[in-house]
């Protein structure tokens, strides 16, 4: 990359630190570029020249919505468009064709034919009310790992690395990102709920801050849609072990995914089907997901002993 673009990544990943991305640099900076034009790196840079044409991209989108969140944006529009030009004019362009394009083009044809077959849209309009089209586009990359990354649309990044049953579990849990969206009023009521619990403030208090998840919103959204993938997986015959997977993942720290996991298959809503965030403003406005019921759930999952570890 050189000296220049070198200092100003560091910028730009300090930049993104200080709006509160500091352990996904990698995939915010994705999300941020993805409404650019993506077949070239000069355009890719040139979309950050206009800060309001980065704010209008993202007006239909649930992502950026608050004032907060369209500061931080506005804050980030010249450390971004200053990365990219400089990785731009740096030989790391020529570097990767050389190193990853014929055998990432291999991986396409690859990964294509294995997930075409699967209707992950059909299986989330089951219980959502998300407006989606038939159709879902994977971008394969190297130097993404360890993450699957959302992007603006039904888009998401993945690493030509990975199984394809990653990929297929991960074409679901991506598209199913934002389920709580702002714009659900619902989704504030349902909050302040499980924030006046000390449940899942526990949780986060107990946490490893690197994970990502330091507020009761962030936390359940992501459990939220951990839950719900679950849920889709076992009906496309792509279902993970649950029980080792939450007693693991991100330290073992998802113990609302898997109450809220138990919760819907107890109560017959993922039998049924329907609108996931109106089942759960219904079920936690009886105080369900809170400290009692979601000890109680989360423990016929990943077992009481794992449980007590986070909310005793």
């Amino acid at each position: 990359m050189g000296a220049k673009a070198l200092r100003s990544a560091e910028t730009l990943i300090r930049a993104l630190a200080d709006t509160g991305r500091v352990n996904t640099p990698g995939a915010s900076l994705a999300l941020i570029a993805s409404p650019a034009p993506l077949t070239d790196i000069v355009q890719t840079a040139g979309f950050f020249n206009d800060p309001a044409k980065v704010l209008a991209a993202f007006e239909e989108t649930d992502f950026f919505t608050s004032d907060e969140s369209k500061a931080e944006l506005r804050q980030l529009v010249g450390p971004c468009a200053e990365a990219l030009h400089d990785i731009a004019e740096s030989d790391f362009v020529d570097w990767w064709h050389n190193t990853y394009k014929l055998t990432l083009d291999q991986s396409v044809q690859e990964i294509g034919l294995q997930l075409e077959p699967i209707d992950v849209v059909r299986e989330i309009d089951r219980y959502t009310t998300k407006t989606l089209d038939p159709n879902i586009s994977v971008f394969v990359s190297e130097l993404t790992r360890p993450h699957g990354i959302k992007i603006v649309g039904q888009r998401f990044i993945t690493s030509p690395t990975w199984d394809i049953m990653i990929v297929r579990r991960n074409s679901v849990h991506e598209m199913l990102h934002i389920l709580l969206p702002p714009s659900r009023p619902e989704v504030q009521t349902i909050t302040d709920r499980l924030s006046a619990d000390s449940g899942l403030q526990s949780v986060i208090e107990k946490s490893n801050s690197t994970f990502g998840y330091s507020s009761i919103r962030s936390l359940v959204e992501e459990g939220a849609v951990q839950a719900l993938e679950a849920v889709i997986n076992v009906r496309l015959d792509q279902a993970r072990d649950v029980t080792a997977y939450w007693r693991k993942q991100d330290g073992g720290m998802h113990i609302f995914a898997a109450a809220m996991y138990n919760a819907m298959n107890r109560t017959g809503f993922a039998q049924r089907g329907g609108d996931v965030v109106k089942w759960l403003d219904e079920h936690t406005s009886s105080g369900g997901l809170q400290r009692q019921s979601l000890a109680k759930d989360a423990a016929a999952v990943v077992g009481e002993a794992h449980v007590k570890t986070w909310l005793a």
